[in-house]
């Protein structure tokens, strides 16, 4: 787990996303959904500026609620990505 500002949380979760993703050879540009669970929705500006960095031009479902049962860290995430086999 991470431990940080929103903003060190947010940026070390998209990286540990962007990892899991090249493993299966895709990028944040494949991602197509992202939940996000904040401690504290009052971080959400902080959280979203960051989020922006990574998916600048992305066009993707996106949720961000407030999630009390958040233990230990400011912010969770999961994502679904799309890439399309070739062949």
């Amino acid at each position: 787990m991470l431990h940080g500002t929103i903003e060190e949380e947010t940026a070390g979760t998209i990286e540990t996303i962007r990892r899991i993703l090249a493993e299966e050879d895709a990028t944040l540009a494949d991602v197509v959904r992202v939940t996000a669970y904040l401690e504290d929705t009052r971080d959400f500006g902080r959280y979203n500026k960051v989020f922006a960095e990574y998916f600048k031009d992305a066009v993707l479902a996106r949720t961000t609620v407030e999630a009390r049962a958040v233990i230990n860290t400011k912010i969770e995430m999961d994502a679904i990505a799309y890439k399309p086999r070739k062949g």
